[in-house]
Order: C-alpha cells, then sequence, then structure tokens
C-alpha cells in the first residue's frame, strides 16, 4: 500500500545497489563504534537468493 501511495506521488523509490549499500555499511559502522546493536543480520546468500527471486516476480507482475 505504501508503496501504491508514493507511486502516486510520483516519489522515486528505487535507490541504486551502490547507495543503499554505501549507507549500509556506514550505519553498520557507527552502530559498531557507539556498541550499538545493528537491528539486522548480515544478508546470507540464501536470502539474497530469495530476495531476487521475489524482485523478478514482482517486476513480472506490475507491467
Amino acid at each position: 500500500m505504501e508503496r501504491h501511495f508514493l507511486e502516486l506521488l510520483q516519489f522515486n523509490i528505487n535507490v541504486p545497489a551502490s547507495v543503499y549499500a554505501k549507507y549500509y555499511f556506514d550505519l553498520r559502522s557507527l552502530a559498531d563504534d557507539n556498541n550499538l546493536n545493528f537491528l539486522f543480520a548480515p544478508l546470507s546468500k540464501e536470502r539474497a537468493q530469495n530476495l531476487e527471486v521475489r524482485l523478478r516476480y514482482e517486476k513480472v507482475f506490475q507491467r
């Protein structure tokens, strides 16, 4: 529902992988430097593959 709302606003919700990775690792470093728990575990190969399959599935059915 949120995605549809943002699309209606013509808000670009796509983030290049390089930008996402930069901020992800910056946040992890900040959390480590300040002895904070980072809530997200590193992405496993299996989880990455599952996400890729879901993304492809969504792209096919959004057309």
